[in-house]
């Protein structure tokens, strides 16, 4: 293997470990801001649009942390290609993401299906589940 591809190896190896680390902080924020809003809430006076802002930060989150883990599936499905590629390939270095994005044999890869991923949909919906109860059960 020589050094080129070495090196694109390693950027890409370096993007999903970027990527990865971003998901998980996502999921961080996500929970620190629920948390903080939640407290925000008065029991003597329920405001319903700080239950709501609640309920949105938490689908804005879902679908961050969805973006998070598409484009990470594409970095992953580039380090396959690359690695199968000859030494002395001219795209090597190339970290383009839009021929992938086309091609359809990897639509199941879709954003859509990162958004109901079983690590991103479990979090997030429990967490918009509770603070919908919150909405509508509050008294």
């Amino acid at each position: 293997m020589n050094e080129e591809k070495k090196l694109a190896l390693s950027f890409i190896q370096d993007i999903i470990s970027r990527l990865s680390q971003k998901s998980f902080l996502v999921k961080g924020w996500s929970l620190s801001i629920i948390a903080v809003l939640g407290i925000m809430l008065d029991k003597d006076k329920f405001y319903e649009s700080l239950a709501l802002i609640i309920c949105i930060s938490i689908i804005v989150f879902w679908f961050l942390n969805a973006f998070y883990l598409h484009t990470e599936r594409l970095y992953r499905i580039l380090y396959a290609q690359k690695i199968s590629l000859n030494d002395d390939d001219k795209t090597m270095l190339s970290l383009d993401l839009s021929k992938l994005k086309k091609d359809t044999s990897i639509k199941k890869k879709g954003i859509f299906n990162a958004f109901f991923s079983r690590t991103v949909w479990t979090f997030h919906l429990t967490t918009l589940l509770g603070a919908l109860s919150l909405l509508i059960f509050h008294k």
